[in-house]
């Protein structure tokens, strides 16, 4: 009986130690996390020591570009992203991924943003068009852009534009003299509204485009981060001051 008692204490006190040691790993693991973004975080915030917050931020996009590599997304974070950059006086965003799968629940991220549309100065709403067809994607510059795309709007929306240049020119509304660069490139701006991404945002561990607006990216300025869930208003902003960083040579 006394050695029961004693061996029941001792299964108590090793239980007690293993819960303690667990707490102490998950506390451990946690701080070596956070070390780990903070890390990365500032990483992503790298400026050169002559930049400041203030003279960075006078070199924003008029229009920015996220393109989702990813397979999974966050309606929830995609709506940040969409609102801070309206918040900043972005005209043009467009949110691109190659499946179509933001396209077709396109109505949850437009509800979400609803909900996220209050400014900050409680003054009312941003004024912001949401389109999901190219077609519909009229630039406007009393509010805001915002684009919802797909492969078929890439690639794919080359591939058909040059169907129909061939076919205007089969049915002579066109002639082969007419078909140089610069009035195919006029019809291309035609058929996407928006002027092109000064910025594109890539999410994800693909180092591609993906089919994202091939004609439109010749003067883009490209920055990647690992993924767009959880990105907080931070690392957005961070973001936008690597891009005021950036000195753009366009090919010189």
């Amino acid at each position: 009986m006394f050695l029961d008692r004693h061996l029941l204490r001792l299964t108590h006190c090793i239980l007690d130690f293993g819960s303690f040691l667990c707490q102490f790993t998950v506390v451990i693991w946690s701080m070596a996390m956070n070390f780990v973004l903070y890390r990365k975080r500032k990483e992503m915030c790298y400026m050169p020591e002559s930049a400041t917050e203030g003279n960075v931020l006078r070199k924003l996009p008029q229009h920015i570009a996220y393109i989702v590599t990813e397979s999974k997304f966050s309606y929830k974070d995609l709506a940040n992203l969409i609102i801070w950059a309206v918040e900043f006086g972005i005209s043009y965003v467009t949110v691109y991924d190659p499946h179509g799968e933001i396209k077709r629940n396109n109505k949850i991220l437009k509800d979400l943003i609803q909900q996220k549309n209050i400014r900050a100065d409680s003054s009312g709403r941003f004024d912001i068009q949401i389109s999901t067809d190219l077609q519909e994607c009229k630039a406007s510059m009393k509010v805001f852009n915002v684009a919802v795309l797909s492969l078929e709007d890439g690639r794919q929306g080359l591939v058909r534009l040059t169907k129909q240049l061939s076919s205007q020119v089969l049915a002579n509304q066109w002639s082969i003299a007419d078909v140089v660069p610069n009035s195919v490139n006029k019809l291309i701006q035609e058929s996407y509204g928006f002027p092109d991404p000064d910025l594109i945002v890539r999410f994800g561990n693909i180092s591609s485009l993906i089919g994202f607006l091939p004609w439109h990216v010749r003067l883009s300025e490209i920055l990647s981060l690992p993924t767009h869930h959880g990105l907080d208003y931070y690392l957005f902003r961070c973001t936008l001051m690597r891009y005021g960083c950036l000195e753009q040579r366009f090919g010189k």
